[in-house]
């Protein structure tokens, strides 16, 4: 199997952002600064001790203990995992960067030891950055755990992430291009697909839409377009909402039923070099005069949340404008806005420190840039449920505030389409051929069946019905099949040949599509893809050397998470190790694998319980 290529860290840039990590060391009132990155982290999206890696370090080391003190960093990790920081301590000196392997032989004891010393050397105090993760965080990092606790540690999450977003030139460029990409693809892209989807009536459910938007999104062509070479990903699934079922947060998920016209919401966030943009946008499909007038107004309240986004305010007051303005314009729809309208972003997606709501006194700083979430929520219209959503992300200068999503437009008249006339038009159309078809085929009976009788004349009348009846459904557009999305069916990794990513499989390693809920493992020099759902479980672990990733598939005579397995064959795959000279390699499968596989279990799980 190929090695793939191992990346490099930015010395510069690393450097950089140790020396204000440690000026901070002193405001925070301690001397030494602790954060634990385990395996267990991996699988908890936006987790704060991953932030601090991926700032620091610039990607997720796991199975690591970071210890910052005025003058120095010590790295307790894997061997291999050790060389990637190796240029760092080369340019800052072995007394500045002190890198600690991993050792099995003495089960850790002199590091230990050594982590011991440091923090019993400290005068001020000890802090650490938190783990959202509960309980043990494996034998390695316990053993730090403890010695932490033992020093009376305090929690220094909340000013950790602080640091982190008050973003430094190149974070900003990063920031930059994941709205510039971002938009793009809104506008360009989902704009122009969804469009085309409700006009030529296509049965998609709003989760295929969700995952085939994503896969286009990233196959290469608009990165390319927009001259960005840099690491490209979605940070979250593609949120499509369709058909009378909102939910404006974040956490929202796309759903199994057949996507509508009408209200469609589309919501989005891709990362460039990790650092973190959204975007969202509504999409209204032959809308009444209310839904018109509401969005308007959602416009204005979003207008008047940017103006308010300025150095030298608070988070606070941000979403008091945009309250306030609503309370002397348009009372009633004050209970329809939700209680944050946003947050900070950067490396992480949703910095839950730094959230838009009323009394949040966290100033806002030059160097920030925010997540502005602003939409109405269950919203009626003739009987009918709806909700409104515009997201933006915008950056904070000196002078005035940058909106990096602007060129996916959000004006009414470039949101809204007019299918009705056409609609009718076509209608009256088929209903005329209906009326020539069916008079043709009762002249052809009754010249044919001079004697038919009175039974043949009802069963005609019966299929007259009945076509009519198709006909009007088609054209009104309430065929909902909605069983044709719901129904339970034996997972198939590619439905169709064309989404297979060719291009990906070349370098012959293991590739996660989490679009298609898909692991690609080369096996024998064939790319082979198994669907999630045929996974137990997967395991990985370090050597001095190399690293294994061990995965466990459902096989006969255990309790299978995958539905209708019947006609099991009597040769299978019970499991398969991968070893990597690369530990990153496989630490990155691993956490993708265990993300996918949860992703999927809460899928499955919420349609059981709307069945």
């Amino acid at each position: 199997m190929a090695e793939p290529t191992v990346p490099v860290l930015d010395v510069p840039l690393a450097a950089q952002r140790l020396g204000q990590l440690q000026q901070k060391l002193a405001a925070w009132n301690v001397d030494v600064l602790t954060c634990a990155v385990s395996k267990a982290d991996e699988e908890i999206m936006q987790a704060r001790n991953i932030a601090f890696s991926v700032h620091l370090a610039g990607l997720l080391i796991s199975e690591c203990f970071f210890m910052v003190t005025p003058k120095t960093l010590h790295v307790f990790t894997g061997k291999k995992k050790l060389e990637y920081l190796k240029p760092l301590q080369d340019r800052l000196g072995e007394d500045s960067v002190k890198l600690h392997a991993r050792n099995k032989a003495d089960g850790n004891a002199e590091n230990y030891e050594k982590a011991g010393e440091v923090l019993e050397q400290s005068k001020k105090g000890v802090g650490f950055v938190s783990t959202r993760h509960s309980g043990s965080q494996g034998p390695f990092l316990d053993g730090f755990e403890k010695l932490v606790q033992k020093a009376e540690a305090r929690d220094l999450g909340s000013e950790v992430g602080h640091l982190m977003i008050v973003q430094d030139d190149k974070a900003m460029t990063n920031s930059r291009n994941a709205g510039l990409f971002s938009a793009y693809v809104m506008q360009k892209m989902v704009r122009k697909t969804l469009v085309t989807m409700i006009q030529d009536d296509e049965r998609i459910s709003n989760a295929q839409l969700a995952e085939d938007l994503e896969r286009a999104s990233l196959d290469g062509r608009v990165s390319s377009k927009l001259n960005l070479d840099g690491s490209l990903d979605a940070a979250m699934l593609p949120i499509v909402q369709s058909g009378g079922r909102y939910n404006i947060k974040l956490n929202a998920q796309s759903d199994d039923k057949r996507l509508r016209a009408g209200v469609v919401l589309i919501n989005m966030a891709y990362s460039y070099n990790n650092y973190c943009a959204n975007v969202a946008r509504t999409y209204l499909f032959d809308p009444s005069n209310e839904h018109e007038r509401t969005y308007k107004r959602l416009l204005e309240v979003r207008d008047e949340a940017i103006k308010a986004v300025r150095v030298g305010a608070t988070l606070g007051q941000v979403y008091d404008a945009a309250i306030n303005y609503l309370k002397q314009e348009d009372e009633l729809l004050v209970d329809h806005l939700p209680r944050n309208i946003g947050c900070a972003i950067g490396v992480e997606l949703q910095n839950k420190d730094f959230v838009i709501k009323s009394g949040n006194d966290n100033i806002i700083e030059a160097g920030m840039v925010l997540r502005l979430n602003v939409g109405f929520a269950d919203l009626e219209d003739q009987g009918k449920t709806f909700s409104l959503l515009v997201s933006d992300t915008v950056l904070v200068s000196p002078k005035e505030t940058t909106v990096l999503t602007e060129q996916a437009k959000s004006d009414l008249d470039s949101i809204r389409f007019q299918f009705a006339e056409q609609d009718e038009e076509a209608q009256q159309e088929a209903s005329r051929r209906l009326a020539q078809t069916l008079g043709e085929r009762k002249s052809r009976h009754e010249n044919s069946a001079v004697n038919g009788d009175a039974e043949r004349a009802d069963h005609q009348a019966e299929i007259r019905e009945r076509l009519e009846a198709e006909v009007r459904r088609r054209l009104l557009n309430q065929d909902d099949d909605e069983g044709s999305f719901g129904t339970e069916k034996t997972p198939i990794a590619y439905t169709d040949p064309t989404r297979f990513p060719y291009e990906k499989v070349k370098s012959q390693k293991i590739i996660v599509d989490r679009r298609h809920e898909t692991v690609i493992l080369p096996i024998h020099g064939f790319a082979t893809p198994i669907h999630i759902s045929c996974i137990k479980n997967v395991s990985q672990t370090d050597g001095e050397d190399h690293s294994l990733l061990r995965i466990n598939f459902n096989h006969p005579g255990i309790k299978n998470i995958r539905p209708n397995a019947e006609n099991e064959p009597e040769a299978y795959l019970k499991e398969i190790t991968f070893r990597s000279q690369s530990a990153p390699t496989l630490q990155t499968a691993f956490r993708l694998i265990r993300d996918t596989q949860k992703k999927y279990k809460d899928i499955e799980l919420e349609r059981k319980r709307n069945e």
